[in-house]
């Protein structure tokens, strides 16, 4: 062999030690666990961080998203937008991760699958192949001159404690094999099959999620894009764990479906999920004329609408509250008394005149007098929430329950496989113990030495005692 071709060969096998180590690396539960703590750590960062609005442009959009940022947070805004925290399931701080996990549970599975299923069987699995997470120990014992009944007693023995025999292999060998907890062999394969779907279920959603947030008012119906219908917010209960009543009324028809929601428990409707996120306070106003007809009233701040049951916000502040009475040519500021919630101060202004033309002291759900109309002001709240269309749920749902069931089989009762391997010499021979186990392996070689540990059969104390007779 020439020096370039052993060359070739060392470079070849050095290439060979690099790529089996970082098999090894890759498909190490070690390496699974790490991969997983970082995608859920990016995971709960990306559902706790504000998203910039989709119609807002480039140039501004780091702006619009640092000004959501909390206030401790936005010195380092910059820093963070161009890291692309603001999008970050659109980056490869999220993408990564996910990447290096597929890799690692495909060759997980190519490693652990088929030899697993081996042993799931009835029939007797190869004892050259070794769990690369189990632990083997080996004893053995002189072989009786009536290994048949030996290997009676030795059954009788491994069934008591709970082992399911395999049936022999067939190849003319006296191998006996048992297995303990058959089924958490495929433990690890379901773990791993379960997050090879969950990669699939993200893919899924990043191509095909729809995702609407949307306040609901009171008195105020509601509708959204993913919903065939309206919504309208009957009543809101913040002091029983944020309990609400929600009406739904299907588009076309007039039958009202009512639910209950609860503050951050996510319900299912038409298999869109939705989660209520906020609850805040609400202050509604309603006017009406002498006719005893409602008065349109326009806010004068905020993004809202003109309703004739205006529902305004109210701060932690308690900042007045501005609307405007076309229909009157009134502009009215409602100011929250500072000694009780219960109680709100009305200024009336006409036109564009400086002074009042009333002040008054108004209890909440009583009816006031003004200016010819009659008015009445209500405490309540809005309530927000996340609508997502997601066609991946159900491939998220069966991943978790392999990924738990997988889990229960390989962690609550480790499985264990034992093979007897006789050697007969003549009236003798010796009997060899093999025992692998997945999870702790403190008692095996215990386990060995109490099953071998059979001194003679029923028929050999029967010759032996005619012989002392």
């Amino acid at each position: 062999m020439g020096v370039v071709a052993q060359r070739l060969v060392q470079i070849f096998l050095q290439l060979r030690r690099v790529v089996t180590q970082v098999w090894y690396l890759l498909r190490h539960p070690t390496t699974t666990g790490t991969l997983l703590v970082v995608l859920a750590m990016v995971l709960l960062l990306g559902s706790i961080m504000p998203r910039p609005p989709e119609s807002t442009p480039g140039s501004e959009a780091a702006a619009t998203w640092i000004a959501l940022l909390p206030s401790w947070l936005q010195p380092w805004g910059d820093l963070l937008f161009v890291l692309g925290i603001a999008r970050i399931f659109e980056t490869p701080w999220f993408w990564l991760p996910v990447a290096l996990l597929l890799l690692n549970s495909l060759i997980a599975l190519a490693d652990y699958a088929p030899g697993s299923w081996q042993r799931a069987r009835r029939c007797l699995p190869s004892l050259q192949w070794q769990h690369p997470l189990a632990r083997r120990v080996e004893h053995s014992v002189r072989l009786p001159t009536l290994p048949d009944d030996f290997d009676q007693v030795l059954s009788s023995n491994l069934r008591e404690q709970g082992f399911f025999l395999y049936r022999p292999d067939g190849a003319g060998q006296r191998i006996m094999g048992a297995t303990q907890h058959r089924w958490a062999w495929l433990g690890l394969v379901a773990v791993y099959s379960g997050l090879i779907g969950l990669i699939g279920a993200f893919v899924i959603t990043y191509y095909t999620v729809q995702t609407d947030r949307f306040t609901l008012l009171p008195f105020q119906p509601r509708s959204s894009p993913l919903f065939q219908g309206r919504f309208e917010l009957a009543d809101v209960e913040p002091a029983m764990q944020g309990l609400s009543r929600v009406a739904y009324t299907r588009s076309g028809t007039e039958s009202i479906q009512m639910s209950t929601w609860r503050l951050y428990q996510p319900v299912f409707l038409n298999n869109i999920l939705i989660l209520p996120v906020a609850i805040n306070p609400m202050l509604t106003i309603e006017v009406r004329n002498a006719n005893d007809a409602l008065l349109k009233l326009v806010p004068l701040q905020g993004d809202l609408p003109p309703a004739e049951r205006l529902s305004l916000s109210l701060d932690s502040s308690r900042s007045p509250l501005y609307f405007a009475i076309p229909a009157e040519n009134l502009a009215i500021q409602i100011s929250p008394d500072a000694a009780t919630e219960s109680i709100y101060h009305v200024e009336i202004r006409r036109g564009s005149e400086s002074l009042p033309v009333e002040n008054l002291q108004v209890q909440v759900g009583q009816l006031f007098q003004a200016d010819k109309f009659t008015g009445i002001i209500f405490l309540n709240h809005n309530l927000t929430v996340v609508a997502r269309r997601d066609p991946a749920w159900p491939l998220y749902l069966l991943s978790l329950i392999l990924i738990g069931i997988g889990s229960i089989l390989t962690f609550w009762r480790p499985p264990a496989v034992v093979w007897l391997v006789p050697e007969v010499k003549g009236m003798g021979g010796q009997l060899y113990g093999v025992m692998e186990k997945l999870g702790p392996a403190r008692d095996m070689k215990q386990f060995l030495e109490e099953l071998l540990a059979v001194e003679e059969s029923p028929i050999e104390q029967k010759e032996a005692s005619s012989d002392n007779g």
